[in-house]
C-alpha cells in the first residue's frame, strides 16, 4: 500500500512523522500532525460539513481552507528539534508531544481562551523520544526514548513514577504498555 500526502497537509516541507485523531466533546473529528519543522498542528477534519470548530468561530482565527480539512492551530515552543510522536488523552482534552529533544510535552485545551496550551514539560530522557501512549484512563503516560528506557509518568506529578530498561538497545515504541 502506498500513502499519498495530500498537498494541503504540510510541516515545512519536512517529513510528517506523527499523526493522531480525536473526537472532540461536540463530535468533531480533530486531526493532529507532527514534523521534523517542529510543530504540531492541529486540523478540523469535518470543518465543512458541521459549521466549524469554537477556535475557528470564536476567535475568528486566520484558516487555511483545503478540501474539508481546515488548519485551527499550529503549537510552537515545545520542543526545540523534530516531534516525533503526539497522542491523544482518551479525553482528548491534552496531547502528549515527544522530541528529539528528549523532552515530552503536555498541550492541554483551555475551554476558556478555546486554544492548547504548553501545560507540563516532562524531563527524564537522555536522547530522542521516539514514542509516547497513554493509558486508558488517561492518568498516565508511558515515553519511549532511544536511550534505552521507557518510562512511566503520573500526570500531574511532573517525574516518572516507573522505570523499564534494557541496557544497549533502542526503546522505539510503547504502545499499548499501559492497558
Amino acid at each position: 500500500m502506498r500513502w499519498l500526502r495530500p498537498r494541503w497537509l504540510k510541516h515545512e516541507n519536512e517529513s510528517i512523522n506523527s499523526v493522531d485523531f480525536t473526537i472532540t466533546t461536540d463530535g468533531e473529528d480533530i486531526l493532529a500532525t507532527s514534523g521534523a519543522d517542529g510543530t504540531i498542528k492541529l486540523w478540523s477534519v469535518d470543518y465543512l460539513s458541521k459549521g466549524g470548530h469554537p477556535c475557528v468561530r470564536e476567535l475568528k482565527a486566520e484558516v487555511e481552507k483545503r478540501d474539508s480539512f481546515v488548519l485551527l492551530c499550529v503549537l510552537s515552543g515545545g520542543h526545540s528539534g523534530p516531534v516525533n510522536c503526539i497522542r491523544f488523552s482518551s479525553d482528548g482534552l491534552i496531547l502528549a508531544s515527544a522530541g528529539d529533544d528528549g523532552v515530552v510535552v503536555l498541550w492541554t485545551f483551555d475551554a476558556v481562551s478555546l486554544t492548547w496550551l504548553k501545560s507540563q514539560t516532562l524531563r527524564g530522557h537522555g536522547s530522542h523520544t521516539m514514542h509516547v501512549s497513554w493509558h486508558p484512563g488517561g492518568s498516565e503516560l508511558a515515553s519511549a526514548s532511544i536511550d534505552g528506557r521507557v518510562l512511566i509518568w503520573k500526570i500531574g506529578e511532573g517525574s516518572a513514577v516507573k522505570q523499564l530498561e534494557q541496557e544497549g538497545i533502542k526503546v522505539m515504541c510503547c504502545n499499548q504498555l499501559l492497558s
